[in-house]
């Protein structure tokens, strides 16, 4: 296939014309009614994408890392070369921005300032992060008063302290937790997680995440048939619990493991 009009516009102005830059009118006209130049920059557009998806971010910072940075969590030397980083690249600006919002408006972060050290912050954040370009809506849930007859629809445990059993709410959603502390001092954490005016087993399959910034887990489990979820052996520390719904993840947060 040739050119209905050669010589009529040159390769430059197709190049700018795919990268929508301002053309002579002429140039518009041409393409409009020659199909091997139209052609031409068809096949332009499908390199140009494929480029773009060998090359996205290559020479960019991980998230987690844009986050640190936000959060002033950084040396002066990475600090330095991420300020120079934004300066130049869009994607990674506009990256920043959406975060430097979700740390603002996210109660999660409100609980945790000032952040004491920052390895301590790397599980949490990179789970806060995922939400973030996942788009994903981040909800705390709050924990009510004990009931005065101490009920509870779990496993019997062991041991049990004052602190337990912690119900929580978010919306139509219940959460209850128990501890129980086996022989060897491991410990299991048990869930009961219901929606309101729902069945039983209405969650079964909702993938749900025990993690610590102290000690840099991260366990995951799924709603089973009865609303349970279970934890075993965990080590003493103090655990979030996200609960991952399609609409949106429900964060319980510092739920205290003493051993």
């Amino acid at each position: 296939m040739e050119c209905q009009e050669p010589g009529a516009i040159r390769d430059e102005e197709l190049i700018a014309y795919l990268s929508g830059e301002q053309v002579r009118p002429a140039v518009v006209r041409h393409l409009a009614r020659c199909s091997a130049c139209a052609a031409l920059v068809n096949g332009y557009q499908f390199l140009d994408a494929k480029l773009q998806q060998k090359l996205y971010r290559w020479n960019c910072p991980p998230s987690l890392l844009l986050g640190e940075y936000q959060m002033g969590l950084l040396d002066s030397t990475q600090e330095a070369a991420l300020r120079e980083h934004l300066r130049i690249c869009a994607r990674c600006t506009q990256e920043a921005a959406a975060l430097t919002a979700l740390i603002a408006n996210d109660p999660l972060f409100a609980v945790h300032q000032p952040l004491p050290e920052a390895q301590k912050v790397g599980v949490q954040l990179s789970h806060i992060l995922h939400d973030l370009q996942e788009g994903t809506r981040r909800i705390l849930a709050t924990l009510l008063p004990q009931p005065a007859n101490g009920g509870y629809a779990l496993r019997q445990a062991s041991v049990q302290t004052s602190e337990w059993p912690r119900r929580y709410q978010a919306g139509a959603i219940q959460i209850s937790l128990q501890l129980e502390r086996e022989t060897g001092g491991r410990q299991t954490l048990v869930g009961l997680i219901t929606r309101k005016d729902a069945a039983l087993g209405a969650l079964q399959g909702i993938p749900v995440a025990l993690l610590s910034d102290e000690t840099e887990a991260l366990y995951t489990q799924r709603i089973d048939d009865l609303g349970n979820v279970i934890f075993p052996e965990l080590p003493p520390a103090l655990y979030t619990l996200e609960v991952h719904f399609p609409d949106g993840t429900i964060v319980v947060e510092q739920i205290p493991l003493n051993g």
